[in-house]
């Protein structure tokens, strides 16, 4: 294990407990993807930068959503795992300033839930930005429509899910969904960066 992954995993366990127990393992993942890619001392101090910023605003955050209680705001934790790739994926377009939740919005957000879905999690994220007009904020909480492709792939997932007779959409559904909009940046993305070629995940439908 690298000195900055050790530093990383320390950094985590300022988070909740129970945060930590849902999310350290993915996150860490996320991270190591993104530290191989910073081949330059440049590269990794802006990873450093980027990730001490978004470690310094989310701590505070989850003890925030924590300690107060909203009866009337939906519990992530209550969501089947596609609707919390949805959840996450309004986040990400709220986070661009986006007025609507886009297929690379959604692919954000499946990555959130299952990272190791992808070859490179981290390239994945690293495209989508680059190719958002505007840099990240802080997503305020605010409900955005979903674009007609974002729908479409909604709906297919739900076939998927049937056709395999399970009644929970699983995000892997959604990423199959997302395959069939061939002409779309995640769909592109998604066939970059899928191990054994876009037809291993394709075969999960």
């Amino acid at each position: 294990m690298s000195f900055s992954e050790k530093v990383y995993r320390f950094l985590l366990r300022a988070y909740p407990r129970n945060y930590q127990g849902r999310y350290a393992e993915p996150m860490e993942q996320l991270f190591r993807d993104r530290l191989r890619e910073a081949h330059t001392f440049a590269d990794l101090a802006v990873l450093w930068v980027r990730t001490l910023a978004d470690w310094a605003v989310s701590v505070p955050v989850r003890y925030w959503e924590g300690a107060k209680p909203h009866p009337h705001v939906l519990n992530f934790d209550s969501l089947d795992p596609a609707r919390r790739c949805l959840f996450l994926a309004r986040s990400e377009a709220s986070s661009f300033s986006r007025r609507e939740i886009k297929l690379e919005h959604l692919l954000l957000g499946i990555l959130q839930q299952e990272p190791n879905l992808v070859s490179d999690a981290g390239a994945v994220v690293r495209a989508i930005e680059a190719n958002e007009p505007a840099g990240r904020r802080i997503p305020p909480k605010e409900d955005l429509r979903l674009s007609q492709e974002t729908v479409r792939v909604w709906e297919a997932a739900k076939v998927i899910a049937q056709t395999a007779g399970r009644q929970e959409v699983a995000p892997r559904d959604l990423a199959v969904g997302i395959l069939r909009e061939t002409d779309t940046l995640a769909a592109r993305l998604l066939r970059e960066h899928t191990p054994g070629q876009s037809q291993r995940l394709s075969g999960l439908g």
